[in-house]
């Protein structure tokens, strides 16, 4: 059975594509079979990404294909284990019909208040429509500072918003922005603890949608 993750955000620049190039990755190093559905077609990001990989030599090769529609973008589930949406840079239509396909929506944001409430705003709109679940929204905290108190603020705040959060967070770090220039995940970035600290994001995403499946 085909897993979908759906990476989707309210605002331009909260991460998106690059927490969706990190459960690929990672996913395939897990010896998945892997897509990168690529719903932005002005801007390609997760496209252009796979082109310099590409180029690279970088493996664990991924498929990236950039798709104008959702149903466009599963419907050829089946010769995947794991397909990540990487959603259109603002919330639309598409990104309620992601949510609604999705198994996990996985919501990257910024520490600021201002990318909280966006954040935030997104979460609640996919519920009240009914493509969500509150549980079935996991946000991410993205490109953070070195400030533990502001982290662990933000976090506090998207819980008693009533949504999970996960506990590991990606700091903004100049060795990850090298890694996605350079066609890698970040779980690829050369500085080992880069690699580390990203693979522990990506496993509690991949651990809080493994326990999803097992509630059924």
């Amino acid at each position: 059975m085909t897993t979908i993750i759906a990476v989707v955000s309210q605002k331009g620049g909260a991460g998106k594509s690059t927490i969706a190039r990190l459960l690929a990755v990672e996913g395939a190093n897990r010896e998945q079979r892997v897509k990168i559905a690529d719903l932005d077609l002005l801007q390609g990001t997760a496209t252009n990404w796979n082109m310099r990989r590409q180029r690279a030599g970088r493996t664990p090769a991924i498929d990236v294909q950039t798709f104008g529609a959702v149903d466009q973008a599963i419907r050829d589930r089946s010769g995947f284990d794991l397909i990540v949406i990487d959603g259109a840079p603002h919330a639309s239509t598409q990104t309620a019909q992601a949510a609604k396909s999705a198994g996990l929506t996985v919501i990257p944001t910024k520490s600021t208040l201002d990318d909280l409430t966006a954040a935030l705003g997104l979460a609640r709109e996919l519920v009240a429509k009914g493509v969500a679940k509150p549980t079935r929204v996991l946000f991410v905290l993205n490109q953070t500072t070195d400030s533990g108190a502001e982290v662990g603020e933000a976090r506090q705040w998207l819980l008693e918003g009533g949504f999970p959060v996960t506990e590991a967070h990606i700091p903004l770090k100049t060795g990850y922005s090298r890694a996605l220039d350079a066609g890698d995940g970040l779980n690829e970035a050369k500085h080992p603890s880069l690699q580390g600290r990203a693979r522990v994001v990506a496993g509690e995403i991949f651990d809080y949608l493994d326990a999803l499946k097992g509630e059924g």
